[in-house]
C-alpha cells in the first residue's frame, strides 16, 4: 500500500489485526526467550492472547474514530490480560489510548505522542520499574518516535523510526540486566512488544496483506460435564475431626477402601477429611472413634451434575481451551465469603475444593488465566466478599486487576505457588470475617517453603550450573538450586536444601508424568532419611512439573 501519512479508523483496525496475527505467529519465538530454562516460559503466549483479546474488541464497536478504537483496544487488553507481561502490555495500550483525545485520525505527531504516552503509563503502573525490560524498550522507542515526528509529520515515518529504535533498545537489554546476559537472551517482554509493532509496520508497508489476516472466532464453548456412569462414588463427603493424636494413617487406609479422591490433612488434634464414597455413614462412623465431628457436609454429585447440565453452569472453556472453570462440586448458595483459586492439575483442583475453594480456575504454568477468566469466576462465586488465590507469581498481577472491574469486595492474597495456596486454604474459615481470613491466610503462607522439580527446555548456564536440555532441575521459591539426570535424585537433593531443624511437615504433590508406585517408593526413602518429619504424598496430576514440594 502507498505511504500512510495518517492512520484513520479503518487502517487502525486492520493494522492492529495484522499486529495480532503476527504476534500469534511468532509467540513461540518470544516464549523461547524465557530466562529460566523451565517449560513454562510463556511471555509470548500471554502477550499474544492479551493482544488478541484487545484486537477482538475493535470488532464490537461501530465508531471509526481512532480515539474510540484505541479506548476499546485498551479495554479489551485489560480484560484479556494474562501474566505480568500481559498486564504491562494492557497498561501500554491504556497509555496509548489516553493520548488520542477525541481524534478521528492519527498523524505523525499524534501517533508519536501516543507511543510515548504508552511508555509513561506503563512506568507509572509498575511499582519498581526495572531497566532492561519491556519498559526500557517502550520508553526509548517512544522517545525516538517524538524525534521522528519533529523531522516529519508522517505516521509511517514515525512508526518505522519507532520500530528501529525498539530493535536497538531490545538488543541492548542484556547489557542492562545481568540475568539476561548470563542466559544469553534479550528481554522476552520487550521482544513481544517489538513483534507487535513489526506486524503493524509490515501491514503499513504492504508486507502483510489484509486478506492474509487470521480470522478470529471469539465465541465461548461450554465444557462437557460428567456422565452419571463416570461417577463411581456418588457422595462428596467432607468433615473435620477434632481430638487428641488422631491416627491419620489409620483413617487413610480405611477411607481408601470405601472411596476415592481422598484427602486427609491436618495435625494431631484437628484433621480435615474429604472423600468421595457411596457410604458416607461408614466414613463418619470410623472418624467418630477418634474425636468430635465438625462441619459435616455430604453432597450428591449425580444430582449436582444434573443441576449443572440443566442450568448451563457446568463450566466453560475459553477458545484457547486452556482455562476451565467448574462449579459442579458446590451448590450456589449465597454466602458471606467465598474463595476463588487457580490450580494446575485435577488432583490439585480436588484438594483445593475440599479445603473450601468455591471456584477453581484451571490454569497456571504455560497457560495463565486472563483478567476476564478470573473476573468470571469471581462474579459466579456465590458471595459478595471474595478472596482470590493466584498461586503463581505470573498470575498475581492479573488477579490484582479484578477488584477494579467488579462491584464485589475482592481481596487478592499474593500466593505465588500451589503449596502456598493450599497452606492458605488450610487456615481458611468461612465463618470468620474476610479481613480476619486474609490476615490468617497471609500469615499461613509465610510458614511454607516451596520446591519444584521439572525439566530444562534448552541448554543454559545459570547460577554457576551448566544445564543441558532435558536435564531435571530443582527450584526453591523459583530459583534453580540443583540439576541432575534422575527425578528422584533431584527431589532428594532439593529436600535436603529445604528441610532444616524447624521443619515438621513434608508434602509431595506428584505430577501427571509420575506413577503412583514411584512416588510411594520415593516417600519411603525420604521417610528413612527424615524419620522425624510428618510426610504425605498426593497425586496433583499437574503438567510439566514432576513434583511440587511443600515444607512447613
Amino acid at each position: 500500500m502507498a505511504n500512510v501519512t495518517k492512520i484513520d479508523g479503518d487502517t487502525f483496525k486492520q493494522m492492529i489485526s495484522a499486529a495480532s496475527s503476527y504476534l500469534l505467529d511468532n509467540k513461540e519465538r518470544v516464549d523461547a526467550l524465557n530466562v529460566f530454562p523451565v517449560p513454562d516460559g510463556d511471555t509470548g503466549t500471554n502477550m499474544s492472547l492479551t493482544f488478541k483479546a484487545a484486537s477482538e474488541e475493535l470488532g464490537k464497536i461501530s465508531s471509526q474514530k481512532v480515539s474510540d478504537l484505541a479506548q476499546a483496544l485498551a479495554r479489551g487488553a485489560l480484560m484479556g490480560a494474562r501474566g505480568n507481561s500481559g498486564v504491562i502490555l494492557s497498561q501500554l495500550l491504556r497509555g496509548f489510548a489516553n493520548e488520542t483525545d477525541a481524534l478521528e485520525v492519527l498523524d505523525g505527531v499524534a501517533l508519536a505522542k501516543c507511543l510515548n504516552g504508552a511508555s509513561k503509563m506503563a512506568y507509572r503502573a509498575v511499582i519498581k520499574p526495572v531497566e532492561g525490560t519491556i519498559l526500557t524498550v517502550a520508553r526509548e522507542a517512544g522517545e525516538a518516535a517524538l524525534r521522528a515526528a519533529r523531522e516529519k509529520n508522517d505516521a509511517q515515518h514515525v512508526l518505522t523510526n519507532f520500530l528501529t529504535a525498539a530493535h536497538e533498545s531490545l538488543n541492548n537489554t542484556p547489557k542492562q540486566l545481568p540475568v539476561l546476559r548470563e542466559a544469553g537472551v534479550v528481554d522476552a517482554g520487550g521482544a513481544g512488544y517489538v513483534v507487535i509493532w513489526e506486524g503493524a509496520v509490515k501491514f503499513l508497508t504492504g508486507d502483510i496483506k489484509a486478506q492474509d489476516l487470521v480470522k478470529v472466532d471469539d465465541t465461548t464453548t461450554f465444557a462437557g460435564v460428567l456422565s452419571e456412569e463416570s461417577i463411581e462414588f456418588q457422595y462428596c463427603t467432607e468433615f473435620l475431626v477434632q481430638g487428641d493424636n488422631i491416627p491419620q494413617e489409620d483413617l487413610k487406609d480405611y477411607l481408601a477402601d470405601i472411596g476415592d479422591s481422598l484427602i486427609v490433612v491436618g495435625d494431631g488434634d484437628l484433621v480435615k477429611i474429604h472423600v468421595h464414597t457411596n457410604n458416607p455413614g461408614l466414613a463418619l462412623e470410623k472418624a467418630v472413634n477418634y474425636g468430635q465431628l465438625l462441619k459435616i457436609k455430604i453432597e450428591n454429585m449425580i444430582e449436582q451434575n444434573k443441576e449443572a447440565v440443566s442450568s448451563g453452569k457446568a463450566g466453560w472453556t475459553t477458545e484457547s481451551g486452556a482455562v476451565e472453570f467448574k462449579s459442579t462440586q458446590k451448590k450456589d448458595v449465597e454466602q458471606e465469603l467465598g474463595v476463588v483459586t487457580v490450580a494446575a492439575g485435577e488432583g490439585i483442583s480436588v484438594i483445593m475444593q475440599s479445603l473450601g475453594a468455591d471456584r477453581v480456575i484451571s490454569g497456571g504454568q504455560t497457560m495463565n488465566p486472563s483478567t476476564a477468566d478470573i473476573l468470571d469466576a469471581v462474579e459466579n462465586c456465590p458471595a459478595q466478599n471474595v478472596i482470590i488465590l493466584p498461586n503463581n507469581k505470573n498470575i498475581v498481577t492479573t488477579a490484582e486487576q479484578v477488584p477494579d472491574v467488579t462491584e464485589k469486595n475482592v481481596f487478592v492474597i499474593k500466593s505465588k505457588t500451589i503449596p502456598q495456596g493450599i497452606k492458605a486454604l488450610l487456615s481458611y474459615d468461612p465463618d470468620m470475617s474476610a479481613e480476619d481470613n486474609v490476615k490468617n491466610m497471609k500469615d499461613a503462607i509465610k510458614e511454607v517453603k516451596t520446591g519444584e522439580v521439572t525439566f530444562a527446555v534448552r541448554d543454559t548456564n545459570m547460577n554457576g550450573m551448566q544445564i543441558a536440555e532435558k536435564d531435571v532441575i530443582g527450584l526453591i521459591e523459583g530459583k534453580i538450586q540443583t540439576v541432575g539426570k534422575d527425578v528422584s535424585g533431584v527431589v532428594k537433593e532439593l529436600v535436603s536444601k529445604l528441610v532444616d531443624e524447624n521443619s515438621a511437615i513434608l508434602t509431595l504433590y506428584f505430577g501427571a508424568d509420575i506413577e503412583e508406585d514411584a512416588a510411594k517408593e520415593l516417600v519411603d526413602e525420604l521417610n528413612e532419611q527424615y524419620p522425624d518429619l510428618e510426610m504425605e504424598a498426593y497425586s496433583g496430576n499437574q503438567p510439566l512439573y514432576y513434583y511440587l514440594i511443600s515444607v512447613e
